[in-house]
Formats: structure tokens, sequence, C-alpha cells
């Protein structure tokens, strides 16, 4: 009996580690992720003071980021990249700020705000600004095309295509649980093959 209580408990610890490893950031693409990579181009350099903004509508039900592929021009010793997410009706849903020095040039970087709930199906326009970069610039990759139910503005002023922007939202992922769990009955099984091989 005793035996038994103890493989349950240590199934039910394994079962609580695996869901808790299943809640991962799941990326939801604002953009075609259908248009090649060598497609891309680039804002308008964002300089002291300038701002771009993309609207887009939320597919996920809560959001805890925006991630963007951009690049910094120049040494990157100086300013920041103030972003804020407003809602359908102009309110401020989150806000933050990153300096340029920990932007990676060329690559995807997460704008991470307070989680906002029951987002799916509501319009969100996510509005960044550079500020005291001095001689530094900053571009955001975007592609030529505008997708469906989205806008984008630099410095007030419409201007075609979409960032290479996407949505973050933080969930429980079966896909990811799935494997996880395969994995461990894998080594469970292979580690008793190994006690019955070498006993």
């Amino acid at each position: 009996m005793g035996k038994k209580v103890k493989y349950g408990v240590s199934i039910i610890i394994m079962l609580i580690l695996i869901i808790l490893y299943s809640f991962v950031d799941k990326k939801y693409p604002v953009y075609d992720e259908d248009i090649p990579i060598e497609e891309y181009v680039l804002s308008e350099e964002l300089t002291d003071g300038d701002s771009i903004s993309q609207t887009f509508r939320a597919e996920t039900e809560s959001i805890k980021a925006v991630s963007l592929k951009c690049t910094v021009n120049g040494d990157a010793s100086s300013g920041d990249f103030l972003y804020t997410l407003y809602d359908e009706s102009g309110n401020e849903a989150g806000t933050g700020q990153i300096a340029l020095s920990d932007l990676k040039s060329g690559k995807f970087n997460m704008f991470e705000f307070d989680t906002i709930e029951n987002c799916q199906g509501k319009d969100y326009t996510f509005e960044a600004k550079a500020e005291n970069v001095g001689e530094n610039s900053i571009s955001l990759y975007k592609t030529v095309s505008t997708e469906e139910n989205t806008t984008m503005e630099q410095n007030g002023v419409k201007t075609e295509g979409t960032l290479v922007m996407r949505e973050v939202t933080h969930v429980f992922d079966w896909e990811t649980f799935v494997v996880v769990f395969c994995f461990a009955i894998y080594i469970i099984v292979f580690i008793k093959m190994l006690y019955k091989f070498f006993s």
C-alpha cells in the first residue's frame, strides 16, 4: 500500500510540474508571416521625439507584451524607446520603456507591460516614441502590404504597410503538455528497462 501511495504522489507531482511547464509565451503575428524576410522594409528612422504606431485586432484573450523586429542606428549609447498600448476607446492599457542599449538590432524585441485581459476581437494601438536618443535613431521592420484590421502611422501620418509585430500571451499550451508528458513517460520506461537489465 505504501508503495502505491508513493507512486501516486510521484505521478501527481510529475503532472503538476508538467502543467506548470506547459504555460508558455505564445506569439501571434499582426503581419503576414508568409511574406519572405527579404521583402521586409524599414520604416523611416525615428529620431528624438518621433513616434510610430500600429493598430491591430487582438487574436488572443490576454496580451502581456508585443514583439517587434527593429534596428538601432548608431552606437545606442543614449536614449529610450517609450511605448504605450491603447484600447479601442483611446485609454492607456499598458505602458513601459526600454533603453536603446537593450535593443537587439535586426531581431525581435519584447515590449512588456502588465497583462491585459479580455482582449480578443478588440482593437488596440501600440505606439512607441524615441526619447533622448541624441545622434541615434531607431527603425522598425514592416511589410509593404497593409493587413486587414490594421493601420500604421508615423508621426501621426497614416503610412502604408504593417509592422513586423506579434502579440504575446502567456497561456497553457496543449502541444507543449503532450510533448513533455510523452517525454517524461519515455524517460520513466527507459529507466525501468535499464533497472531490469542491470538487476
